[in-house]
């Protein structure tokens, strides 16, 4: 098995151990293969503990799901109705996702209402940002796509068409596929955490900035519906009064870190007007320092 860690939630990011034992039968075999983000390196690697803490994480996790694979059961199995259900969100939940990303005006929303451009210019990754040279969202890639939405805590990819798919379906269903476990599980509880770090209040000082784009208005309705829509949904199947409320640890991990978050996105949104009137290289590396920090301080990004 192959397997990409941490980093977004977007984009295959979460608990290493949750993906390994929710996996198909026999896909690990005992050997896994792990790419770790560039993001990640420091929070896991550090230092020596923190770094065998996390081998040791991975190492059990492998074991289990080695064990579990030989004897041909799986610790999660999935009846035929909970996939029928799960198939039936996926697709509520794109044509939910591609209804926004192809309205109108949103590739200019897109471009003003996050820091993009600033993140484009970074001396970061293997790869550069776009595929090649062109104004089509199709050619950029999914990093600095899924950077771009945290950056402005919308952390738009991540939950958007959630809410609509999870109102489709009774919440009863909803609840009892979530108390069996398994992938659906882990799928809520990612979002939960995801949406615990999203700051509307923020986004919508981005927002400021695409005022002036054609259908603005109507793009940022959509967005904040949704969340209002999701975060509901996933309070109610959750049992939960406020998110991650009976996961301690996690919740109070992202609380602590949030003031200081906040504090870096409003000074990047100040320094981005600045640079607007007064475009000087100084400026534009001060906005990107803002762009690690938020970074560091969200802790998946892209």
């Amino acid at each position: 098995m192959f397997a990409r860690g941490g980093g977004g939630v977007c984009r295959g990011g979460g608990s290493l151990e949750d993906a390994l034992l929710n996996a198909p039968l026999f896909s690990a075999q005992s050997t896994l293969k792990l790419t770790e983000q560039g993001e990640m390196i420091s929070t896991r690697y550090l230092n020596n503990t923190s770094a065998l803490n996390n081998l040791s994480s991975i190492m059990g996790a492998l074991l289990k799901k080695s064990l579990y694979d030989e004897k041909g059961v799986s610790k999660n199995p999935i009846n035929p109705s909970t996939q029928a259900l799960m198939q039936h969100l996926s697709a509520i939940s794109y044509q939910t996702y591609r209804q926004l990303y192809t309205m109108q005006g949103f590739l200019e929303y897109f471009k003003q209402a996050t820091p993009i451009a600033f993140i484009q210019e970074l001396n970061l990754g293997s790869r550069p940002a776009k595929r090649r040279e062109s104004t089509q969202l199709e050619d950029l890639r999914a990093i600095p796509w899924v950077f771009a939405w945290t950056q402005n805590r919308s952390i738009l990819p991540a939950w958007y068409g959630v809410g609509s798919a999870l109102k489709s379906v009774d919440l009863k269903d909803l609840q009892a596929c979530y108390n069996e476990g398994g992938f659906f599980k882990v799928v809520v509880d990612n979002i939960a955490q995801v949406l615990l770090k999203v700051d509307l209040d923020i986004a919508k000082q981005y927002h400021a900035f695409a005022s002036n784009v054609p259908n603005a208005k109507n793009i940022w309705t959509h967005i904040e519906s949704e969340f209002h829509t999701s975060l509901e949904r996933i309070l109610q199947i959750r049992q939960e009064n406020a998110l991650l409320e009976k996961e301690d640890l996690v919740r109070e991990g992202i609380l602590f870190r949030t003031p200081y978050t906040n504090a870096l996105n409003c000074l990047q949104i100040e320094l981005i007007k600045v640079f607007k009137h007064n475009p000087k290289d100084q400026i534009k590396l001060a906005i990107q320092s803002t762009l690690i920090g938020i970074a560091q301080g969200l802790r998946n990004t892209g």
